[in-house]
């Protein structure tokens, strides 16, 4: 069984937001396939923090800094984050479909074959960020800013898809304006 399938945390309970905050603040930063699955967290700080493949289904964070984080293979299915920080964090291959994120932070952060369909990302910064095949098919940016952002196909990989997706006052490069 995959170790990113919703199946495979069916063995593995929650982890509760307390136990949590308690094993990162005594040092502990790997995490990777974790269930945190429903979790609520306010103001967290958890710069370096390592959720490879864990299960973020459900959870609602509000102004935590994932700063360099690796939630690579992260299941976020249904997620809320609010004016969450995600500068340099590595999100390849992670599961944000129906997740809602407002007023967050995405700076060069690494969404490369990320899946982001039917998400929503309203008034979110996605500023030199790497979002290489990624799927973007029915997903919300609406206020996002795109500048530097990387949409490119290269080296025989799939753009991204970008196939009904909402772009409503999205921030453009004044190198892209018509004079």
């Amino acid at each position: 069984m995959a170790m990113n399938s919703p199946a495979s945390y069916l063995l593995d309970p929650a982890m509760d937001a307390e136990e949590f905050l308690a094993r990162y603040n005594n040092g502990q930063t790997n995490f990777c396939n974790a269930n945190l699955a429903g979790m609520t967290l306010t103001g967290a700080d958890l710069i370096g923090v390592e959720l490879r493949g864990a299960n973020l289904q459900g959870v609602y964070f509000q102004f935590c800094h994932f700063g360099r984080a690796d939630l690579s293979h992260a299941l976020l299915m249904g997620a809320c984050f609010e004016g969450c920080n995600f500068t340099q964090a590595v999100l390849s291959q992670s599961h944000f479909r129906d997740a809602v994120c407002h007023g967050c932070v995405f700076d060069r952060a690494n969404f490369q074959g990320a899946e982001l369909t039917l998400a929503a990302f309203r008034d979110c910064n996605f500023l030199s960020s790497d979002l290489r095949q990624v799927n973007l098919s029915h997903t919300v940016l609406a206020g996002a800013c795109l500048r530097g952002a990387n949409f490119r196909k290269e080296n025989y990989q799939a753009p991204a898809n970008l196939v009904g997706v909402d772009l409503t006052n999205v921030a453009r490069s004044p190198r892209f304006y018509r004079r």
